[in-house]
């Protein structure tokens, strides 16, 4: 099975089914994604699919996780997600994540929990839309986000004073302001900072998107390291997943800012579940905890599938 694959919308569904006995639908249970087309589109196509839904607890409450099954609702903290869908899902099931509207953290801690059902097949979709709307704003007004940190479970005790040959990554998105944000936060030294974009895109002129939102600083930073703003594409993880390797090889220690696309997120998260234990601790995840709060998207264009299964 090839790791990456694209269907039209009308195919999807039976290219998708003919993988794997599809039992579980794990998805988004974010209110603010419910009109969008992209997040009916996977209800709607495997409504068959016994479901299990999630999102934060509250907004503000990064670590907490509110679960839904068969009118079930039930709190639980990061560090016991593993356990209680283990609970829910049956060992040897077979998964489709719609990753979709799942945030980074919350994917951060989603994905070794199905893993622990020990699942027969284990695979992410992301739909992907026909068009963004555009931001009209300077500010971040788009995302709710909290302060930036590493998030729980996942920190390299290490500080800034001991961490030379250090690289710092930022995956770009569409928040205008957003990837500053870190940059000022950090103090990053230029000569060691480097932007990845998504090329090609999800939607028509998105690389053109994500590099605005980086205006006005990043017209001079382009000037002085133009070999610094690296295009990958956005539709392949494991270009993603490749690029982090050979950096962290390069470099003693390396930060990443995932506020890229979807899939470039999940070549983050396969790059990080890789590393040994050792290498884990020589990388920074540094996040705000961002959670959609309107309406960005419209249509769906592809549907895209990858395979997690070892």
């Amino acid at each position: 099975m090839n790791l990456n694959s694209a269907f039209l919308p009308d195919v999807a569904e039976a290219a998708i089914r003919t993988l794997a006995s599809w039992k579980w639908l794990v998805t988004s249970g974010q209110e603010s994604t419910e009109t969008e087309e992209r997040r009916s589109w996977c209800i709607n196509h495997f409504g068959d699919l016994a479901r299990l839904t999630l999102k934060r607890t509250q907004s503000d409450i990064p670590y907490r996780f509110t679960l839904f099954h068969n009118d079930v609702e039930e709190a639980v903290n990061w560090n016991e997600l593993g356990q209680l869908i283990s609970k829910i899902i049956p060992a040897g099931e077979s998964i489709l994540l719609d990753t979709t509207h799942l945030s980074f953290d919350t994917l951060l801690y989603l994905l070794p929990a199905l893993r622990d059902c020990q699942p027969a097949s284990l695979a992410c979709l992301y739909v992907a839309p026909t068009n963004f709307d555009e931001i009209q704003t300077d500010s971040l007004e788009v995302q709710n986000t909290l302060p930036i940190g590493q998030p729980r479970g996942y920190v390299a005790l290490t500080t800034e004073e001991t961490r030379p040959n250090s690289q710092h990554m930022i995956l770009l998105g569409f928040d205008r302001g957003r990837a500053w944000k870190f940059i000022q936060r950090y103090d990053w030294d230029e000569a060691h900072l480097h932007l990845l974009l998504g090329d090609p895109p999800f939607v028509d002129g998105g690389d053109q998107i994500a590099l605005e939102s980086c205006q006005p600083w990043l017209e001079s930073f382009r000037k002085r390291s133009p070999d610094h703003i690296h295009r990958l594409d956005a539709r392949d993880p494991e270009m993603v997943q490749a690029f982090l390797k050979l950096r962290l090889e390069e470099s003693h220690w390396l930060d990443i800012v995932p506020l890229g696309p979807k899939p470039m997120l999940l070549g983050v998260l396969w790059f990080y579940f890789g590393l040994s234990e050792r290498d884990q601790a020589r990388v920074r995840l540094l996040y705000d905890f961002s959670e959609q709060r309107a309406r960005r998207c419209n249509g769906v264009q592809m549907v895209h599938f990858w395979s997690c299964t070892v």
